[in-house]
């Protein structure tokens, strides 16, 4: 969805405002009621925006390559034998993966770091709203 501000320099409030209304959301039983298509729309109108937005500090995240999840699966299965990999997968079926995931995501990620690096890219702070929106 692109939204285009007009072009005069806004302000502080003018850009809390695109801010708190950015993120609403409607109510299932509401938004069921517009049908897919493409709308135009051209209005006016005042609402009552009460709450509170809070903008954390921008800061730099290291990003690790991620691996292909499939082929490196494929790699690990195919160094397996049938037996073993029916027990594997026997395992995943029973639910033990879902114990057993996050400390692979973490063990893989510092291997993927130490084979290929981390790339730092700069990032800006997270928004978010507990907010109540009034149409007036």
């Amino acid at each position: 969805m692109a939204v285009v501000l007009n072009k005069k320099a806004l302000t502080d409030a003018d850009i809390l405002r695109v801010i708190a209304l950015s993120g609403l959301e409607l109510p299932d039983d509401d938004r069921a009621k517009i049908k897919p298509g493409s709308y135009k729309i051209n209005e006016t109108f005042a609402a009552e925006i009460k709450g509170e937005i809070r903008v954390g500090a921008d800061g730099t995240q290291e990003v690790v390559a991620k691996a292909d999840v499939w082929a490196l699966l494929a790699l690990a299965l195919n160094k397996l034998n049938t037996v073993t990999v029916e027990h594997l997968l026997k395992e995943y079926f029973d639910g033990a993966a879902k114990a057993a995931a996050a400390e692979l995501k973490k063990r893989t990620a510092k291997a993927i770091r130490k084979l290929k690096g981390a790339t730092k890219s700069k990032v800006r702070g997270k928004v978010t709203k507990d907010l109540e929106v009034r149409w007036a």
